[in-house]
């Protein structure tokens, strides 16, 4: 089964989940000591007793992609910045799997002779959404996409030089980093230009609370270090770059997924930018925000040869009636598309024949081994993820499923791939493929977050908003934190839009608050 599709599940933006802190509101005065109360990670009540007082004109929470950028624009200005990281190292997810960004007429772009039309993608981006996007959210970022690139290069930050429509999207906007690595091409260049411009980046170190003053803007942060050590930020602004919240079971779980059944990819973002924000009363977007998650068998390491088996559209997947319930091809379009109609299902299983194992060829670039073999591995220990037996009604025993529906349900979809023709569904001819080889298998998978993206409401400024827009003062939310771009569904037909956005709304941020708290 070696087929074509995208691979935009290596540019997945790393997250994390979050634990609960309770609220503050007193500025410090710029004396070494501040206290208050909080929530420790338990939930626990404990004193906040800083070590040390920091005062700057912009803290930025999370040195990730978006955060980079906010820090070295911000450095640009002349701005003293304290960015507070919560690995040993900046970079965040672009360190593991961004390969490239948006960008349209940069100076690369032209060059080159690639041209798009604004319009189309507009159109384009409005539809999938069904018009719950701001389109003039999505004009501001068209309007500076292709400076921003241009921005990049003078930092320093290396491209291939290939435009291209990232594999199958629909528009030559996504240009390639050096060796498709923002690893190798960007995040070197601007931790190494904000270190010029003397951004001062505190590792090792996790924001967790928000400081405000007597009329609620916020003024500084309480961030806590490895050693359970506290330091106290005083800034002009806050930018929350933390990256999103998709280790944390219990808020994806509000999107739609069983808190049980979560896995993760990442451990950089621990969703604290989302809970500090909710804390001062912002508007909470997950009801709508869009995720990137993907299948995968537990008892088989996690990555992409065992992610890409489990989005296999030949693979038909079951209800706990035993009924199918989508077009299994969606997801040659977009991974994400797979997501959402299994939020409607009490339970849902995956199911294929011995043919379907033996002729699966993953392009993932990991090494887990022979992946035939970590299968059969997980059915023998019986662990619960996977089972394999001899016959259909064996299989539904697995997982208490009806035998006469399992087995009816097999018999109508096998006369349909005889017939090529999927009669409710409409999947495609070359995907049906029978479940008739035995020993026959069957599979619960979890599903494992690569991100969440929007949580945070957000205005055009990146300002973190309250219900009816009103804007938080000093507060703003970069990156994954606060992208109001997509609604529900993380698209891919217009490549690169998600870092693109990181960039962008990083800049975007520290130009505004430069101009209202800061100039």
């Amino acid at each position: 089964m070696s087929i074509d599709r995208r691979s935009f599940i290596k540019g997945a933006l790393a997250t994390g989940g979050f634990a609960a802190v309770a609220g503050l509101t007193a500025c410090a005065s710029g004396s070494d000591k501040g206290s208050g109360e909080a929530q420790t990670t338990t939930g626990e009540q404990a004193t906040i007793e800083p070590s040390e007082t920091l005062e700057c004109d912009i803290c930025v929470v999370g040195a990730g992609l978006s955060g980079l950028s906010a820090c070295v624009q911000a450095g640009e200005l002349g701005l003293s910045v304290i960015a507070l990281e919560s690995s040993d190292a900046v970079g965040g997810g672009a360190r593991m799997g961004v390969e490239g960004s948006f960008g349209i007429e940069s100076e690369m772009a032209n060059k080159a002779g690639v041209h798009v039309s604004r319009q189309e993608i507009l159109l384009d981006e409005l539809s999938q959404a069904q018009q719950r996007n701001d389109a003039l959210l999505w004009k501001d970022f068209f309007d500076v996409s292709g400076e921003n690139i241009d921005w990049l290069v003078k930092q320093g930050v290396e491209f291939s030089g290939t435009i291209d429509n990232y594999h199958s999207g629909k528009f030559d906007t996504f240009h390639w980093y050096k060796d498709g690595k923002a690893s190798a091409g960007y995040v070197p260049a601007m931790s190494a230009r904000a270190e010029e411009l003397g951004v001062e980046v505190v590792v090792g170190t996790t924001a967790k609370k928000l400081v405000t003053d007597s009329d609620g803007k916020v003024c500084g942060v309480y961030a806590q270090k490895k050693g359970d050590e506290w330091i106290q930020v005083n800034a002009k602004a806050v930018i929350l770059a933390s990256g999103g919240f998709g280790s944390n079971a219990e808020l994806v779980a509000r999107i739609g997924y069983d808190p049980d059944r979560l896995g993760r990819m990442f451990e950089f973002a621990q969703g604290y930018g989302y809970q500090m924000a909710m804390e001062v009363g912002a508007k909470d977007m997950i009801p709508g925000c869009c995720d990137q998650n993907a299948p995968m068998l537990a008892g088989v390491p996690q990555g992409q040869t065992n992610m890409l088996f489990c989005l296999e559209p030949e693979i038909p997947w079951i209800n706990e009636n035993c009924e199918r319930f989508y077009a299994e091809d969606i997801v040659v379009t977009n991974m994400s598309y797979s997501n959402p109609p299994k939020w409607n299902q009490k339970d849902y299983f995956m199911i294929w024949d011995t043919k379907m194992l033996e002729s699966y060829s993953s392009w993932g670039v990991d090494s887990i081994g022979d992946f035939s073999e970590l299968v059969e591995t997980a059915a023998e220990t019986d662990d619960g993820s996977v089972y394999r037996c001899d016959t259909i009604r064996e299989l539904a025993a697995c997982y208490d499923l009806d035998a006469d529906a399992l087995e009816s349900f097999v018999e109508d979809y096998n006369r349909m791939c005889a017939e090529g023709k999927d009669e409710f569904f409409g999947k495609s001819p070359e995907y049906m493929q029978p479940i008739e080889n035995g020993p026959f298998y069957i599979a619960r998978p979890i599903w494992v977050v690569f991100c969440v993206v929007g949580g945070i409401a957000t205005n055009r400024d990146t300002q973190v908003v309250r219900e009816q827009f009103v804007p938080i003062d000093g507060l703003y939310a970069i990156g994954n934190d606060g992208c109001m771009l997509y609604r529900n569904i993380y698209t891919i037909d217009t490549p690169g839009t998600c870092s693109g956005w990181g960039i962008a709304s990083g800049r975007k941020a520290v130009d505004h608050a430069y101009e209202t708290y800061i100039k």
